[in-house]
């Protein structure tokens, strides 16, 4: 290890650090239990507090687990600065999967070398960069695209979601890593997740963002094949 810098190093400041042996999600679950009113995103006038996020986070992390994403699946993320990416970030650390954020600048060609190397089979991707992943998702590099709307969580995108229940994900063992954007919005159903089949065409498009319609019983994240 080099040493040199230490002669002009702060004397109360210590040489090294001690990496805390707790999860980035671990963080947020601790901030929206200690803080659930305190505002954790402000987007566009709009804020959403760490009880909120905490909770769509926990409930995309559900859906991806549901979906087959397993502990070390690598799971794409590509949207602009929005609630969704930071949403999707710690839905798939939750879900003990990897983190693969990638540049909103990279084209098809780049977005598949991303895809392939990385093996992962599903992207969080918002709805502006939604026809830079269509040519991976026909091929079949990427199995499954989950689309979001970035008005979504604008003020007056949609219903406040505070205290919706959610399909519940199972234990976090601390296993999602981060290599190297996501749900639908509170209240309308603006996300989607599309399923393509093996002849490459899309079989469908399912809502995911959070409902309370009465018919479908308590809020959640749909589940893949109900329209």
């Amino acid at each position: 290890m080099v040493t040199q810098h230490f002669a002009y190093w702060p004397k109360r400041v210590p040489h090294s650090l001690t990496i805390p042996e707790t999860t980035l999600y671990y963080n947020l679950e601790v901030s929206a239990t200690r803080y659930p009113n305190k505002t954790a995103i402000v987007y566009y006038g709009r804020e959403m507090t760490y009880r909120d996020l905490a909770s769509a986070v926990n409930r995309l992390a559900g859906y991806l687990e549901r979906s087959g994403v397993k502990r070390g699946d690598r799971v794409l993320l590509l949207m602009q600065n929005c609630p969704q990416f930071i949403i999707g970030f710690y839905a798939i650390l939750r879900a003990n999967a990897v983190v693969v954020p990638m540049n909103s600048m990279l084209v098809t060609n780049e977005l598949r070398y991303y895809a392939q190397d990385s093996q992962a089979e599903l992207v969080l991707v918002g709805q502006d960069l939604y026809p830079q992943m269509i040519p991976l998702l026909r091929e079949g590099t990427v199995r499954r695209a989950v689309v979001a709307a970035y008005s979504d969580y604008r003020r007056g995108g949609g219903r406040d979601d505070r205290g919706a229940g959610g399909d519940a994900v199972g234990r976090h063992d601390g296993g999602g890593r981060r290599a190297g954007s996501a749900a639908g919005g509170a209240g309308r159903s603006r996300g989607a997740a599309v399923h393509v089949g093996d002849d490459g065409e899309a079989e469908g498009v399912h809502a995911l963002a959070p409902h309370g319609d009465g018919k479908r019983g308590r809020r959640g994240y749909l589940d893949p094949g109900v329209e």
